[in-house]
C-alpha cells in the first residue's frame, strides 16, 4: 500500500471525493481527532427523501411484484452519464414520489371510507323492506329509539320488568334476525333517560343517529350508491398507482444516487479543511497509484504526495492472488484480515481447504452435482457479490469432491452396485473407505500434519517478516524435528516401514530428542535469568499435548466420509426395497432424487464447516495474529445499479 495525501480548494471539494468513488482505489484515512458531526440541513432533507424513496419502492414491490425474472436478482448496468441525475431529472422523480404518496394516502382514506359504508350497510340491511320511517324519533310528548335486541332472553326480562314498572312503555317487535330481534321502543320523554339505561343493560344496539334518515329501502339504496363509488375511485386510483409503478426505475436511479451522494458527504467529515483549502490522507494499493495521481491531476487542480506504507502502520489488507486461489478468499475474509505485518495465509489455506472439503464430501455422483448446481448460479443466473464467491469456492470444492470420490470409489454411494444387483461395482482408485476405515484414519493424521507443518511454515515467513527470522526458526523448527521424529520412531516400531523399520526408529527418537533438546534451551530465551529460561523451556515440552489433539482432530475426515458414504446406501437400499421391477424402479427414483438431494446438502454443509473448522483453529492457530483490517476503498455503494467504468462502455459499444 502507498499512502497518498491529497490538497485542493475547498470548492473542489466534492468533485475530487466525486473522483475517487468513481475509480474506487482510495481508503479514506479517518482523522485522529474529533470528527465534525455531518448533520447540515441538506443532507437532512436528502435522507429524508431517500427514505420516502425506500418506503415507495418498498410499497410498490409489495403492492405491484415486479415481473419475475432470473431467481435472482442483479443490478442493472449503467452508463455513467445516465446515473448523473441532473436537476431537472430528479424535481420529475420527486414529483412522481409525491404523486405516489398522494395517491398512497388518498386511497388509505377511501378504503377507511368503504369499510364505514360498509358497515353501515351490514346494519341496516337488517331493515329492509319494512315499512317504517327511521327518521320519525318520536312525538311531542314520546321518543321513539330502533335497534337489536341481541339477546332475546333478556328482551323477555326487560319487558316483564317494563310491564310492571312502566307500563306506558312500549316494545313493538319488528322482524327477526339471526343476530336478534329488531324492535321500536316507544317511551315518555320524561322517563327516557331511565328507560334507555333499562333497554341498554339488556343488550340493545340502538341504531346510530346517522343512519335514521329516512325510510330503510331508501337508505339502502344510498349507501349501494356510495360504496359503488368509492370502490370506484378506489380501482382508479389502483390504476394510477400501477401506472405509476411501472416506472419505479427512475426511483431506483434517484435512490441510488442519494445513497452516493450521502456516501460523499460522510467522506467529507474525514477531511481536514481551512477556509479556502482541503486535504486528505489514503491508501491507494501501489500498482494504481500512479494512475490515481494522473487521474487526479488530469481532472482536478490539486497537489499529491505519495510515499510508500510501513507494515507498521497496519494499513488496510488487500489481498492479491492467483484465479485458482481466489476462489477462497472468501474462506479468510469470514475469519478476518491479517496484519500488514503478516503473510496472506491464502496460498497455502486455498489447496488444502479444497483438498479437505473433497475429502470429506467423496463422492462422484454428489460431487458432479455440486459443480452442476455451481455452474448454473454462475452462468445461468449469473449471481453476484458474496454469493458469486461463495459459489465459485463450491465449484472448485465440487471439483474436489469428484477426484477423491474416484479415490475412494463412491458414486451416490453403491449406486451402481444396488441397481445392477451386484454385478458392476464402482471402482475405488486406492482403497474404499467403508471396508479399511483403520487406513483412512491413519491417512487423515498424516494429511493432518503435513497441514498443520504447512501452518507453522507459513509462522515463520511471518517472523521473516517482521525481522525476527532467528526467532521464528527456534520456535518452529524444534517441533518439525519432535512431530517428524516421532512419526518415523511410530512407524518403525509398528513395522509399517518394512525393512527400513529398525533405522526409521532410531532416526526418529534422534530427531525427536535434538528438537526437545532445541525447545528446552532456547523456549524460554527471553527470560534473562538462565534457571527461568531453563524451567520455560521445559515447560514449553508440554506443547506436545496440543499437537496431539490437532492431529487427532483430523480423524473428523473419517467420520465425514463415513457418514456420507452411510446415509448414500441406506438410501439406495430403501429406495430399492420392491426390487427390479417397474413400480421398484419408479420407488428409487423417487427415494433417491429425495433421500441424494438431503444427504448432499447435510454432507457438503458438513464438509464446508469442518474444513472452514481446521483451517481457522488448528493451522490458523500455529502463525495467524490477525487485527488487520480489509482494503474498504471510497465508492459508489448502489443497491439497484451498477455503474460502468469507461473501458467497459466501450467494449459494449464494440459488441453492439
Amino acid at each position: 500500500m502507498d499512502k497518498i495525501t491529497v490538497v485542493g480548494l475547498a470548492s473542489d471539494r466534492d468533485v475530487v471525493l466525486d473522483t475517487l468513488m468513481r475509480t474506487g482505489v482510495l481508503e479514506i484515512i479517518s482523522r485522529e481527532d474529533e470528527v465534525e458531526p455531518v448533520s447540515s440541513a441538506d443532507r437532512v432533507d436528502l435522507e429524508q427523501r431517500l427514505n420516502r424513496l425506500e418506503q415507495a419502492i418498498l410499497q410498490m414491490d409489495r403492492r405491484f411484484p415486479p415481473q419475475k425474472g432470473s431467481l435472482f436478482k442483479n443490478k442493472v448496468d449503467i452508463s455513467e452519464s445516465e446515473f448523473m441525475v441532473s436537476a431537472a431529472t430528479e424535481a420529475e422523480i420527486l414529483e412522481q414520489l409525491e404523486r405516489w404518496e398522494k395517491l398512497v394516502s388518498t386511497e388509505a382514506g377511501r378504503k377507511q371510507d368503504l369499510i364505514s359504508l360498509q358497515e353501515d350497510y351490514d346494519q341496516i340491511s337488517y331493515w329492509q323492506d319494512l315499512d317504517l320511517n327511521l327518521s320519525v324519533s318520536g312525538t311531542q310528548r314520546t321518543e321513539i329509539s330502533y335497534g337489536i335486541f341481541s339477546d332475546l332472553t333478556e328482551l323477555e326480562r326487560l319487558e316483564a320488568q317494563l310491564a310492571e314498572d312502566a307500563p306506558e312503555t312500549q316494545i313493538i317487535r319488528l322482524r327477526t334476525v339471526e343476530t336478534g330481534v329488531l324492535a321500536a321502543v316507544i317511551m315518555l320523554r320524561e322517563d327516557a333517560a331511565y328507560t334507555r339505561l333499562l333497554i341498554q343493560a339488556a343488550d340493545f344496539h340502538a341504531v346510530p343517529a346517522a343512519l335514521r334518515t329516512d325510510r330503510p329501502n331508501k337508505i339502502i339504496s344510498v349507501l349501494q350508491s356510495r360504496i359503488s363509488d368509492t370502490e370506484t375511485e378506489i380501482n382508479h386510483l389502483f390504476e394510477q398507482m400501477s401506472q405509476l409503478a411501472e416506472k419505479r426505475s427512475s426511483f431506483w436511479l434517484l435512490e441510488d444516487y442519494y445513497r452516493v451522494i450521502l456516501e460523499r458527504d460522510t467522506a467529507a467529515a474525514d477531511l481536514s479543511r481551512s477556509a479556502s483549502t482541503f486535504w486528505l490522507r489514503g491508501w491507494v494499493p501501489h500498482e494504481q497509484a500512479a494512475d490515481l495521481i494522473k487521474t487526479l491531476q488530469a481532472e482536478h487542480d490539486v497537489a499529491i504526495s505519495c510515499v510508500a506504507g510501513r507494515r507498521s502502520e497496519n494499513y488496510p489488507i488487500k489481498l492479491k492472488n492467483n484465479p485458482l486461489n481466489r476462489n477462497f478468499e472468501i474462506i479468510l475474509a469470514m475469519f478476518g484480515a491479517p496484519n500488514a505485518e503478516e503473510a496472506d495465509p491464502t496460498p497455502v489455506m486455498a489447496p488444502f481447504y479444497m483438498l479437505l472439503f473433497g475429502m470429506m464430501l467423496s463422492d462422484v455422483g454428489y460431487g458432479l452435482a455440486l459443480v452442476g448446481l455451481c455452474a448454473l448460479l454462475l452462468w445461468k443466473f449469473k449471481v453476484k457479490g458474496e454469493l458469486q464467491e461463495m459459489t465459485k469456492m463450491l465449484f472448485v470444492s465440487g471439483i474436489s469432491s469428484v477426484a477423491w470420490g474416484f479415490v475412494f470409489g463412491g458414486f451416490f454411494g453403491d449406486l451402481l452396485t444396488v441397481v445392477s444387483e451386484g454385478r458392476i461395482n464402482f471402482p475405488a482408485l486406492w482403497f474404499n473407505p467403508m471396508e479399511d476405515a483403520m487406513k483412512l484414519m491413519i491417512f487423515s493424521m498424516l494429511f493432518g500434519v503435513v497441514h498443520l507443518f504447512f501452518g507453522m511454515g507459513l509462522q515463520i515467513k511471518n517472523a521473516r517478516l517482521q525481522g525476527n527470522l532467528v526467532g521464528g526458526l527456534l520456535d518452529v523448527v524444534p517441533w518439525y524435528l519432535i512431530v517428524g521424529g516421532l512419526l518415523l520412531y511410530a512407524g518403525g516400531t509398528t513395522g509399517a516401514l518394512g525393512a527400513a523399520s529398525d533405522i526409521s526408529s532410531s532416526i526418529g527418537i534422534y530427531l525427536a530428542l535434538a528438537g526437545a533438546a532445541v525447545v528446552v534451551l532456547f523456549g524460554g530465551r527471553e527470560a534473562k535469568n538462565p534457571i527461568v529460561r531453563l524451567f520455560k523451556g521445559i515447560v514449553s515440552l508440554y506443547d506436545v499435548t496440543g499437537f496431539l489433539g490437532d492431529i487427532l482432530s483430523y480423524t473428523r475426515i473419517l467420520a465425514l466420509v463415513l457418514a456420507t458414504s452411510v446415509i448414500a446406501i441406506v438410501v439406495n437400499k430403501l429406495g430399492f426395497l420392491l426390487g427390479p421391477t417397474p413400480i421398484g424402479y419408479i420407488m428409487f427414483i423417487l427415494v433417491g432424487l429425495l433421500g441424494h438431494t438431503l444427504n448432499l446438502a447435510l454432507s457438503g454443509l458438513s464438509a464446508y464447516v469442518h474444513a472452514s473448522r481446521l483451517q481457522y483453529v488448528e493451522m490458523f492457530g500455529k502463525f495467524f495474529e490477525g487485527g488487520g483490517q480489509f482494503f474498504k476503498p471510497l465508492r459508489r455503494k448502489t443497491k439497484y445499479y451498477r455503474i460502468q467504468n469507461k473501458a467497459e462502455q466501450e467494449r459494449q459499444q464494440g459488441a453492439a
